[in-house]
């Protein structure tokens, strides 16, 4: 081969790695984008650097990919539906007494999951002690 083919081949190989680099980060954003819909942006928008977010975002993906969560049975999945509804409706005029209520829905019952919130705190921040969600006035009992 004379130098100008192999300089060609060289072009060549690096365009097509170059393209596959783009088809992959493309694909990675926009899988990202579907799983973690408004997050994803707000990642971005906290880190300022997309690929920092994105990095971020795959790290508490694989890490809760290792939870056991399994699904809510219909029966639990209506009642759990039923209750946040109406947790969401007492915000407005009740904020505070609405998170307290979220709070213990969400950290107080197994809810069929197969993983409370309390264990899920615990595994992912240790031994958690103290307010819940770093919020003053909420007790870390449900």
């Amino acid at each position: 081969m004379t130098s100008t083919q192999i300089a060609l081949l060289v072009i060549v190989v690096i365009a097509v790695v170059a393209v596959a680099a783009v088809l992959f980060l493309q694909n990675r954003t926009k899988k990202l984008r579907a799983r973690f819909g408004p997050e994803y942006d707000r990642a971005v928008a906290e880190s300022g650097n997309k690929f920092k977010a994105e990095a971020q975002l795959e790290k508490v993906e694989k890490r809760v990919s290792q939870y056991p969560l399994r699904p809510l049975a219909p029966a639990d999945r209506d009642r759990f539906q039923q209750l946040w509804r109406a947790i969401q409706a007492k915000f407005v005029d009740d904020p505070a007494g609405a998170f307290v209520e979220a709070d213990q829905l969400l950290g107080g019952r197994d809810v069929g999951s197969g993983l409370s919130a309390d264990r899920f705190r615990q595994s992912r921040h240790g031994n958690f002690r103290g307010s819940r969600h770093g919020c003053p006035g909420v007790s870390s009992g449900a």
